[in-house]
């Protein structure tokens, strides 16, 4: 009992009371900046959100422009694609592969990008037709492009393949342009890229047989002296010839046109080379001896098909026709009865 009077403090009460209002003064302070601070943070939140929305909203419609642009085959389009979306993922990037890719073909066909060809072989306008000075200014272009993208992906390992992409074009523009030696070089970077960044073998398998074949996939082409023209401003194009003794069923058909089946040698050297004949429509040449053709035989002419019966009658017994009946024999004259003498 006396120690626990010796506890007993004066004020002890006023003091509890006091720490209480010191606290609860403590939070009114702190209450507001807590808030706002929360406040801040929630808002924050949602608008990272709404901005990586609008971000993926934004390249979905870049990949949707560059798709829409590759399947127009217009590179001018995919090089606007590469400008506006600027900044979105590899967009910019694959835009200007595939632009590089439609105007390296455009330059290897000789036609500008996106013209048609009729059956004939003919274009829509002859503006269609690249001259020399404009496959040669394309071709430039294309290169332009893949060195663009073989500068912005160099020594990132995240886009190694985009850089591959575009040293291969390189590689293959300087072959269709007639630099060996340029698409040598290329090559060889592509093998250095792939076993820096160990790609599987196929990458590095595949540059070496490009390599190894620089040079000999061209193939020669005739001279102009060694490929006449026809008076419709078309190519006399070489066309094989047949081997007649070792195809039957040429022989076959000689046989029955009544031709020797033995092929005759020529009389004149042929100027495409041994072996080819061609398409000639020049004027003033002889014309083909005709050939004749046997007469095909008269197909027999099909019997007419009988009247069907109607369906559910039996069919009409065929009527007797009576006889004549004959006319009647006259009758004979009866006898004349004798005369009778009178009585007396």
């Amino acid at each position: 009992m006396d120690k626990r009077q010796q506890d007993i403090q004066v004020g002890a009460g006023q003091t509890e009371s006091r720490l209480n209002r010191e606290f609860i003064d403590f939070l009114r302070r702190i209450s507001w900046p807590v808030t706002i601070l929360i406040l801040v943070g929630v808002l924050g939140y949602v608008g990272y959100e709404r901005y990586q929305d609008s971000r993926r909203a934004a390249l979905a419609t870049a990949f949707a422009d560059l798709q829409d642009a590759v399947s127009s085959g217009n590179p001018t389009v995919m090089l606007r694609v590469a400008e506006d979306h600027a900044g979105q993922g590899a967009v910019p990037t694959l835009a200007r592969l595939a632009a590089a890719d439609a105007l390296l073909w455009s330059a290897v066909i000789g036609l500008e990008p996106g013209a048609t060809v009729k059956p004939d072989g003919t274009t829509d306008t002859p503006e269609d037709l690249l001259t020399p000075e404009l496959v040669a200014s394309t071709l430039d272009r294309a290169r332009a492009q893949y060195a663009t993208v073989a500068d912005d992906t160099r020594g990132k390992p995240p886009e190694i393949y985009l850089h591959l992409g575009a040293l291969f074009g390189l590689a293959a523009l300087e072959e269709t342009a007639g630099g060996a030696e340029a698409a040598r070089a290329h090559y060889q970077a592509i093998i250095a890229a792939a076993e820096r960044a160990a790609l599987p073998d196929a990458v590095l398998a595949e540059a070496r047989q490009r390599l190894d074949s620089v040079g000999s996939l061209a193939p020669a082409l005739p001279s102009i002296a060694a490929v006449r023209t026809n008076p419709l401003g078309g190519l006399t194009l070489p066309i094989p010839q047949r081997n007649q003794a070792q195809d039957p069923s040429l022989q076959q058909l000689l046989q029955g046109l009544g031709q020797p089946t033995t092929p005759t040698a020529p009389t004149a050297p042929n100027p495409l080379g041994p072996g080819g004949t061609s398409l000639d429509l020049s004027p003033g040449l002889p014309a083909l001896p005709s050939i004749p053709l046997p007469a095909l035989p008269t197909p027999p002419v099909p019997p007419s098909p009988a009247t069907p019966a109607s369906p559910g009658l039996p069919p009409a017994p065929p009527a007797a026709i009576p006889p004549f009946p004959a006319a009647p024999a006259p009758a004979a004259p009866a006898p004349a009865a004798p005369a009778v003498p009178p009585q007396p």
